[in-house]
């Protein structure tokens, strides 16, 4: 999956994939995910490709390669005076984890590692224009950087 044709056009063809433009934006992602699911699965794994804002304090440069250590929901949760509590401080949960770290398949990580550096990144629905919006989300959610998903089905 990748949000863009652009970023599938830059992966290629790839034996056994079936590579999938979703369009910017989680409910497009679910939405063409499912769909891909439905039509042409199953699959044994979906990864989410593409492009990730590098955040401060990451030691990473523009065009470094990296792998999604965990996927940290950026904006869901409880605005407080001085940031934004998760949502367990809701009362809720965004699945079976706690707070707003996604994991990610153990077994893609340790296949992608090798070869890609892992960093927790933030899932965020507006990407960071500044450098205070990009430091704020780096300090609530210790990320690397911006918007990246891997996990199996």
């Amino acid at each position: 999956m990748t949000a863009v044709e652009a970023e599938a056009e830059a992966i290629g063809t790839l034996p056994r994939a079936h590579l999938v433009a979703t369009g910017p934006g989680r409910t497009n992602a679910a939405a063409a995910t499912t769909e891909a699911i439905l039509r042409h699965g199953p699959f044994d794994a979906v990864l989410n490709c593409g492009l990730a804002g590098v955040l401060p304090g990451s030691n990473l440069s523009i065009g470094d390669p990296l792998v999604a250590s965990s996927c940290i929901y950026a904006e869901e949760g409880l605005a407080v005076p001085g940031g934004v509590d998760d949502v367990t401080a809701l009362g809720l949960s965004l699945g079976d984890f706690e707070g707003n770290a996604v994991p990610v398949s153990p077994r893609l990580l340790a296949a992608l590692q090798p070869a890609f550096p892992a960093h927790p990144l933030a899932t965020v629905a507006t990407c960071s224009g500044t450098d205070a919006q990009a430091s704020a989300v780096a300090e609530r959610t210790g990320a690397a950087g911006e918007n990246i998903v891997i996990d199996e089905i």
